[in-house]
């Protein structure tokens, strides 16, 4: 939005422009890896099944052999909520790669991951959702009238 103000009788001889926006990227809600839950049940319940000491892990072919003896824990919903709350809160656009590294979790290695992300670009915009897979880039993009998010 542009804002031109003339002050006094000059008429055009004193003008200031000011540039604001009321646009601006708010998170609502973030979650890595919730498709990976149903995995993580059948991976803790293999784990349980198996019930094996750690001497009992050299005995398993190396594709068995699970990374921990310990339970997975479950995939939670805005798992990731603060980190993608970090880099996109209050910017207009944001861009980065969804991947474990970046979002700082690992849920279960061999489930390939989605980003699930519910966002506004206003105060009183309608809540939008955006869902990537692991690897592609996340984008959200509120300079425009009618903002989209593209992957």
């Amino acid at each position: 939005m542009l804002l031109y103000v003339v002050i006094g009788p000059g008429g055009t001889k004193n003008i200031t422009v000011q540039q604001t926006t009321d646009r601006y990227i708010q998170i609502y809600s973030a979650s890595w890896g919730l498709n990976c839950a149903n995995y993580i049940a059948q991976e803790n319940q293999r784990l349980q099944q198996l019930r094996l000491r750690p001497a009992d892990l050299e005995k398993l072919a190396p594709e068995e052999r699970p990374q921990s003896l310990d339970p997975l824990p479950p995939v939670t919903r805005d798992n990731v909520l603060k980190i993608v709350g970090e880099k996109c809160n209050n910017s207009i656009a944001c861009s980065f790669d969804a991947s474990s590294d970046n979002l700082k979790l690992e849920p279960l290695a061999s489930c390939y991951k989605h980003l699930e992300v519910e966002f506004r670009c206003f105060a009183f915009d309608r809540l939008r959702h955006l869902k990537v897979n692991q690897s592609e880039t996340l984008t959200i993009d509120c300079k425009e009238a009618d903002a989209t998010a593209a992957s």
